[in-house]
């Protein structure tokens, strides 16, 4: 449903997504056209208790300017459980 690129810079993982064949953004029906491109950079702190997370979309059909989004995990004990991204 897309076509996505990943390089490292500097400890920092980049994928850049492109060609989203998909009309909305996310599953609460923001719209997105053909246009949509994805930056998404994810970096492990030095101590690697903290994950960073940094995505910016840019649609010039849909919106006036790059719509960001961060967020970060930090490293507690315990199990990851593991999750499925499944579209029916």
């Amino acid at each position: 449903m897309s076509y996505s690129i990943g390089r490292w810079e500097d400890g920092t993982l980049v994928i850049e997504t492109t060609r989203i064949n998909w009309p909305y953004f996310g599953l609460n029906g923001t719209p997105q056209s053909e246009k949509i491109e994805v930056v998404e950079r994810v970096t492990l702190s030095d101590d690697q208790s903290r994950l960073d997370f940094h995505m910016t979309m840019t649609d010039p059909e849909t919106l006036t300017e790059p719509a960001t989004f961060d967020r970060y995990w930090l490293a507690l004990e315990g199990e990851l459980q593991c999750y499925q991204c499944e579209i029916e």
